[in-house]
């Protein structure tokens, strides 16, 4: 057996990132289907072995972004940072309500 490296940490902190698979693997069914392939097929001509190495090559959502960006990965992302977003402007609309009587 070997052990983990540094290497292995890295490659696995990469991995776990949130990717945009969603858009890029629809585009590479529509590529497959107008080639007369299934998206796996294609996915393996593309030199992807499994949806595991195919979602390492997409890219990751950016650190700022809009919360609907997020619907591909469910709706209750979205609804969160909207929610999130709904606390915050209150939170602010309260705090410069309190300012005059400080």
């Amino acid at each position: 057996p070997t052990g983990i490296t540094f290497k292995d940490f890295e490659e696995w902190t990469e991995n776990c990132g949130v990717k945009r698979a969603h858009k890029a693997f629809e585009q590479m069914a529509a590529d497959g289907q107008a080639n007369g392939r299934s998206a796996e097929q294609e996915m393996h001509a593309r030199g992807c072995k499994d949806f595991h190495a195919f979602q390492k090559r997409c890219d990751r959502f950016r650190v700022i972004c809009w919360p609907i960006e997020f619907a591909e990965l469910g709706s209750g992302y979205v609804l969160y940072f909207q929610f999130l977003a709904a606390l915050g402007v209150t939170l602010l609309a309260l705090f410069i309500l309190q300012i005059p009587v400080m």
